[in-house]
């Protein structure tokens, strides 16, 4: 049992709730419960009650919890302990208590950067090239919010941008976006996720900060100048820039990092390293090829020829233009260390790895094949289960599927199955 203490409404606004609903579908999709203990109503109501949330009073601290993740900005923090706290502020905290700041220059905090943004996976599939002719305004609440609205709206008419109408949950009107003005919340972080190419403005002093490092890392751009921000945002080498550089440094995988970080500190443990699962370009075609011609990998594949460079860059273009297949690159600290692709056929995706030669052999094969089906599961609507087709007598490969949850389906080592958990992991 994981408590969620958070409040949210038309006052204080829903991005408590949201950022903390993401972590608690992480949680429950592997197999806890999660209940939210405070005061909602508005979109923040609405938020919870489509995820089918269980709510209790703030002060309640139901049995049998083991854990309590805190986020607000006027509540005190729960005495309870172990106690996990959300926070966008430098400084200590008290003995016992997990910081996690999930902001791009975090360093200081036991769950730190942008790895661990709890965005919505399915942000995954609003990712395309972007054009500029639909604009999403995303101010917030609040006089300076309603302000930066006024101005952005009357600027995107100007300039012949249709609006894109708001909904309940960010999802819908981030994909249908080709352009996102709006002020640096955490919605920042959506937007990058789903390669949105966007103009942030910092209408509060804990914004700042998201505007600032955005802007330095090339995520977004940023400044006062609403009108002059949009015209930036008509240059396509601008839009095609910050579309390329949001995924790959906010996935949609943060929130499950967030959990499997708390569950290693309560056990004793480090937190693993994150391996960041960003799109596969044009730029990545030397290394793919690199990785398949290995002769391990051969040795494996379907095909066992060694692939050329005119056929593997037709492959690479079919394959990122192709709306059915999803091709990662598995990152680490030390740079590209792998790749996998799932192609999805109905309610099915079957999944392809590849494993780096240098990175072979330490269990990140295993890793990699465990996050990106739950990635990938999480993200996709109607998909229900990942398939792996594993050659008879590659033992090593089975075994990694087998320890990364899946089953097999028969007989035999071929093929293995992984299916979604008969709780949903997807927000609304």
């Amino acid at each position: 049992m994981i408590v969620f203490r958070c409040d949210g409404g038309d006052r204080v606004g829903a991005v408590h709730v949201a950022r903390c609903l993401q972590i608690a579908l992480a949680f429950r999709a592997g197999g806890d419960e999660v209940v939210f203990a405070g005061g909602y109503d508005g979109l923040a109501a609405d938020l919870l009650a489509a995820n089918g949330i269980e709510i209790v009073a703030a002060g309640e601290q139901p049995p049998g919890s083991e854990l309590t993740v805190f986020d607000s900005y006027e509540a005190a923090p729960p005495e309870q302990r172990p106690l996990a706290v959300i926070t966008d502020e430098p400084g200590g905290l008290p003995e016992g208590v997990i910081g996690i700041d999930y902001h791009l220059d975090a360093r200081d905090r036991e769950i730190s950067g942008a790895a661990y943004a709890p965005v919505p996976p399915a942000l995954l599939g609003a990712r395309r090239e972007r054009g500029f002719e639909r604009a999403l305004v995303t101010a917030g609440g609040g006089s300076a919010g309603q302000e930066l609205r006024e101005r952005a709206v009357g600027a995107c008419r100007e300039r012949g941008l249709e609006l894109v109408p708001p909904a309940i949950g960010l999802a819908v009107p981030i994909a249908a976006a080709d352009v996102a003005v709006g002020a640096a919340g955490v919605t920042a972080y959506e937007l990058a996720c789903a390669g949105v190419p966007a103009a942030l403005v910092a209408v509060a002093p804990e914004q700042e900060r998201v505007a600032r490092t955005f802007a330095e890392a090339g995520i977004a751009i940023a400044g006062a100048d609403v009108a002059e921000l949009i015209d930036r945002l008509a240059g396509a080498e601008v839009r095609a820039g910050l579309a390329e550089r949001g995924p790959a440094a906010v996935d949609g995988y943060g929130a499950f990092r967030v959990r499997d970080a708390l569950r290693a500190i309560l056990h004793g443990e480090e937190p693993p390293p994150p391996v960041l699962y960003r799109p596969a370009g044009t730029g990545d075609a030397a290394a793919l090829r690199d990785w398949r011609n290995d002769p391990e990998a051969r040795a494996v594949s379907r095909t066992t020829h060694e692939i050329g460079a005119d056929e593997h860059e037709r492959w690479l273009a079919g394959v990122l233009a192709d709306p059915d297949r999803t091709l990662l690159v598995a990152e680490t600290a030390d740079g590209p260390a792998g790749s996998v692709r799932f192609d999805a056929a109905g309610g099915e995706a079957e999944i392809s790895v590849v494993v780096a030669p240098q990175r072979r052999g330490d269990g990140l094969g295993r890793r990699i094949v465990r996050e990106s089906s739950e990635l990938i599961l999480a993200a996709v609507a109607g998909l229900e289960r990942v398939r792996a087709e594993v050659g008879e007598g590659n033992e090593r490969s089975a075994m990694a599927f087998r320890r990364a949850g899946f089953v097999p389906a028969g007989e035999g080592a071929s093929p293995l199955f992984l299916d979604r958990p008969a709780l949903a992991s997807r927000p609304t």
